[in-house]
């Protein structure tokens, strides 16, 4: 009675081996064949992204930043008016991140900087917040 069960009307053939041996090979096949064509795909946007070339052009939006990088820091600051530590920190962020929009646009440890000084920003700004000024 239990045999009746395994039958099925379109089975050709039964898969011959250790069962799950051929699937498991497949499924690893395609898998690291997934795995290697995204890391192309990285490998090409890293490649394109990081060339100073594109930094330096208009697609990359950094001729904007002598507008975007100190607004973060002059929101800020009309959010924390009533608070004069913060107010002159969010000030002194603001001013900091105009000077870094002078920074080399082509270069890519610009960004790095740029980086550091929003890390060291948040870090300061959450600690005085904590502290009450």
């Amino acid at each position: 009675i239990i045999h009746d069960f395994d039958y099925t009307p379109r089975e050709v053939s039964r898969p011959s081996g250790n069962g799950c041996r051929g699937i498991c090979q497949r499924l690893w096949r395609a898998g690291s064949t997934d795995i290697a064509r995204t890391l192309g795909g990285i490998r090409r946007w890293w490649a394109l992204t990081s060339d100073s070339d594109f930094l330096a052009s208009g697609a990359s939006r950094r001729d904007l930043w002598k507008v975007l990088l100190p607004l973060p820091g002059l929101l800020i600051m009309f959010a924390d008016q009533g608070d004069g530590n913060l107010v002159v920190l969010d000030a002194s962020v603001a001013l900091l991140l105009w000077v870094t929009a002078l920074l080399p646009s082509g270069a890519l440890w610009s960004d790095f900087v740029i980086g550091g000084v929003h890390t060291g920003y948040m870090t300061a700004h959450s600690f005085l917040s904590v502290q009450g000024g």
